[in-house]
């Protein structure tokens, strides 16, 4: 292999695996998997969301904040909702947030999107994402939800949303790494059996669950909830037989494909905004004085 020494050899290792969860050490070998059982189908409201920055100074930032929820009855689509948003971030001592309803306005996403907030360690730029997870946390449905994502966050501002009952989330990401450096997701498919299953890791305040929701996935998702809930693993799936994705359940693909910021639509926002005057002058004054890239990227590109 030509790249053979960019990939030098795990160092071998003769204690038991172990991964860290939140404060919990979990030792892999006592992991007990579970067939995920067939029961009916709960109402469920599955939620993700996206944001992108259209302009960011030290004192202020612009961005688009974009939410979906897919609200589901048995294995029927009931109904689809897209809240999205133009928001302002502005540092004046605390933060000053602002923002527009572009689409489906929604009075609690409204609420967290409008109002002072104090967050010392973070930068404008930095709040517009944290301001989109408080708005998916701000729906609140009369049915079970589980967002993209984790329920567990370092945020002190997210922190305050504790999760409700009904609250779960199915991350499509994981850092966590066991003793002997590998991803948690490729040691757990070695010990586990054939088929879908789940697998409890953490018993915490934040239930921490390892699934495999298609006997041909690929991929090991872990689920979040403060309490078991077996009619939702058996939801989960039955929603996960797509054939584009198996393994992760059809609504939430779908609200991750609409809720997303694409490129051209922020290129889109940030050719609006430039067009408004007044916008464009605050933009570009602050711009100029603290950034010199670009200048630069005029000087290369033309533009």
């Amino acid at each position: 292999m030509r790249f053979a020494k960019l990939f030098p050899p795990g160092t071998a290792d003769s204690k038991p695996e172990t991964c860290t969860i939140a404060d919990a050490n979990v030792a892999l070998d006592s992991i007990a998997f579970s067939t995920i059982p067939q029961q009916d189908i709960p109402d469920i409201t599955f939620i993700d969301g996206g944001s992108a920055v259209l302009f960011s100074t030290p004192t202020r930032a612009f961005g688009i904040i974009k939410i979906c929820e897919v609200r589901t009855k048995g294995l029927k689509r009931e109904s689809v909702k897209l809240h999205q948003y133009l928001v302002s971030v502005t540092r004046d001592g605390a933060f000053t947030i602002r923002s527009e309803p572009l689409a489906g306005a929604d009075p609690a996403v409204s609420a967290c999107l409008d109002g002072e907030i104090e967050s010392p360690d973070a930068t404008p730029e930095q709040l517009i994402d944290t301001l989109r997870a408080l708005a998916e946390r701000a729906i609140v449905p009369a049915s079970l939800t589980v967002h993209d994502g984790s329920l567990r966050t370092t945020d002190p501002l997210l922190q305050r949303c504790a999760p409700s009952k009904d609250t779960f989330a199915l991350a499509k990401s994981s850092a966590i790494i066991t003793s002997r450096s590998r991803p948690l997701g490729v040691a757990l498919l070695q010990r586990a059996p054939a088929g879908t299953w789940a697998a409890q890791l953490c018993d915490n305040t934040i239930k921490t669950w390892a699934v495999r929701l298609h006997q041909r996935a690929a991929h090991v998702f872990l689920l979040e909830g403060t309490r078991e809930e077996p009619a939702l693993l058996s939801a989960l799936a039955a929603w996960s037989q797509d054939i584009t994705f198996p393994g992760y359940p059809y609504p939430l693909v779908l609200a991750d494909q609409l809720g997303r910021v694409t490129n051209n639509e922020r290129d889109a926002w940030r050719l609006i905004l430039r067009s408004d005057a007044q916008a464009a002058e605050v933009i570009a004054d602050e711009s100029r004085a603290q950034d010199a890239h670009a200048q630069l990227e005029h000087i290369l590109y033309g533009r």
